[in-house]
């Protein structure tokens, strides 16, 4: 008779040992898991991943320790169980860092010869993670099929359902937005999505790591509403055009990559400027110019508002380019009881700017869509605004901002159609 292939974790240490290592790790691992589910108060700000890959990692310390502290004691079935767990929390650390969203850190030597071949850190960092985390879903399925194997027929069918009902509920259930009370307006559930945000303690630390589920509801009620905006009458409403080669976003306005795009005046009392605006597949560009800004100094800075009075409790979204290239994206709110709008910031991932002086101050900008909430094949409000030099006293010191170009205004702003 053939012995059967098992694949499954086991305790090999002494007697003596197993129960005071496996209470070591089990308090180790549950004072990880009590940080990453709030139990135990922690700065957000300190968090350098998303709380439930904290609770993976936590997870492991505790599944070690649970399997010390039984040391084979227990039913087959339940080491399968708890081997299956600890192969999944392995696999979805590296998954996280090779495919979760954001930017990876990774350092080391041999830069030149990585640009030499075309990679850098960051996509050979994602890359190794990502084959590692493919081995080890590799050995999580198998330590899964492993257990099922090990239960008895009649219970073999519920499990796998209650193995497929956690992981569709993990995944994306536990994102839908809560069902909609009769009566209620996406605007009603907009300010609610909003209230709840700002009482998630994550939320206000702007840890794009720790970011919370109102934060998607309130992007997806956000876009319903602006897909079904009308221009006022007699606003103007201006057609963006498609362009078939998306710019490079350096700071400088090149002619030829931006010659498909739609020229905006942007007048200033005694100054002029410039804007221009396309779309490329599922971003909108957005470029500024300050003709009579030819210096590097000053608060250099294109302010573009959109979403502007988009429901009572939802002031503006808008996006800042800096003259040294950053961009920066803020919302205002207007929270119940509240008197004065709230600013939330670092709420768009998907932007890109930068900024130069070639003869005069330019600048670019790319916002992707979906993320923005821009309604393909519908109109949206914009105002933008492109500030320069400061004005000066004779000494030198500040004495005012000095606005480059506005095309349209924050009461009157411009309407942009993007074609579908």
């Amino acid at each position: 008779m053939k012995p059967k292939a098992s694949f499954s974790f086991s305790s090999t240490a002494g007697g003596g040992q197993s129960p005071g290592l496996g209470a070591l790790l089990l308090a180790v691992g549950a004072f990880i898991c009590a940080i990453a589910l709030g139990w135990i108060p922690s700065p957000p700000e300190s968090f350098n991943a998303p709380r439930e890959i904290v609770l993976a990692a936590g997870l492991l310390f505790a599944l070690a320790g649970l399997l010390f502290a039984i040391n084979g004691r227990a039913p087959a079935w339940v080491m399968g169980f708890v081997g299956a767990c600890i192969w999944t929390a392995f696999a979805l650390i590296p998954s996280w860092i090779a495919w979760g969203a954001g930017p990876r850190n990774f350092s080391g030597d041999g830069l030149w010869l990585l640009a030499l071949v075309g990679l850098d850190f960051q996509t050979l960092g994602r890359t190794v993670f990502g084959l590692s985390a493919l081995i080890l879903w590799v050995g999580a399925l198998a330590a899964w099929f492993a257990w099922l194997k090990s239960l008895p027929r009649i219970g073999q069918a519920p499990a796998v359902l209650a193995l497929l009902a956690f992981t569709i509920w993990m995944a994306w259930g536990r994102y839908l937005e809560p069902a909609a009370v009769t009566g209620s307006s996406d605007a009603d559930r907009l300010a609610q999505y909003i209230a709840a945000r700002h009482l998630n303690i994550d939320a206000s630390s702007d840890n794009e790591f720790l970011e919370p589920r109102e934060e998607l509801w309130i992007k997806r009620a956000r876009a319903r509403i602006a897909a079904g905006r009308t221009p006022p009458l007699g606003s103007a409403v201006i057609d963006v055009p498609e362009a078939g080669a998306a710019p490079d976003i350096d700071g400088v306005i090149g002619e030829a990559e931006w010659r498909a795009a739609r020229a905006l005046a942007a007048p200033a009392p005694g100054r002029g400027g410039r804007v221009l605006v396309m779309r490329s597949r599922d971003k909108l560009y957005v470029a500024g110019e300050a003709f009579a800004d030819r210096s590097s100094a000053g608060f250099d800075q294109m302010r573009v508002y959109f979403h502007i009075d988009l429901a009572q409790a939802f002031a503006n979204e808008r996006v800042f380019v800096s003259g040294s290239g950053g961009a920066t994206s803020l919302r205002s709110v207007r929270l119940p009881g509240s008197q004065y709008e709230k600013t939330e910031w670092t709420i768009l991932h998907g932007i890109q700017g930068a900024s130069a002086v070639t003869r005069h101050r330019q600048f670019e900008l790319s916002l992707d869509m979906a993320e923005a909430g821009l309604p393909a094949g519908g109109a949206f409000p914009v105002f933008v605004e492109i500030e320069g030099d400061p004005l000066r006293t004779s000494a030198g010191k500040f004495k005012a901002r000095r606005i480059e170009g506005r095309v349209g205004s924050y009461q009157t702003p411009i309407w942009l159609r993007l074609p579908e």
